[in-house]
């Protein structure tokens, strides 16, 4: 966490609970600049939530956690020249049609289709966009777990 009064933090935490019984949920997450946009993907991977996180400084994490783990794991390490220039104002995945519809983002991998335009196959990465303060939009195709 930023030393002294900057009002933005260099790690995400999270909590659970309801009312005044809220705890931490998971470990921080530590970053080496001030988070300025995240995301959760539209499905789980391997029952694990997966996290994007976008930086001041224009790089971008990709981060998983299990809740009864209690701690977060880097899945993606993007290399320097996949940043943005300056920060990331926004990053967004795109939503699977048929996992939409579901409340709870799972998908059954296991039948042959998952919606009319879904295979298989297709649940073997995720498309992420990313927009930043520099003007520029990236999409990048994450394999899965």
């Amino acid at each position: 966490k930023r030393e002294g009064g900057g009002g933005r933090e260099e790690g995400l935490g999270a909590q659970r609970g309801f009312g005044e019984g809220w705890s931490a949920a998971l470990s921080p997450l530590e970053c080496s600049s001030a988070v300025t946009a995240i995301s959760f993907a539209p499905r789980k991977c391997e029952e694990r939530y997966m996290l994007a996180v976008g930086l001041e400084s224009g790089a971008l994490m990709i981060h998983t956690c299990q809740i009864s783990v209690g701690k977060w794991e880097s899945l993606v390490d993007f290399v320097p020249s996949f940043y943005h220039s300056s920060a990331v104002k926004r990053l967004q995945w795109r939503p699977c049609e048929h996992e939409a519809s579901r409340y709870d983002g799972s998908c059954s991998s296991s039948s042959r289709t998952c919606a009319r335009t879904h295979t298989r196959e297709s649940h073997q990465e995720l498309l992420l966009v990313s927009c930043g303060v520099d003007h520029a939009v990236k999409l990048f195709a994450i394999k899965l777990c």
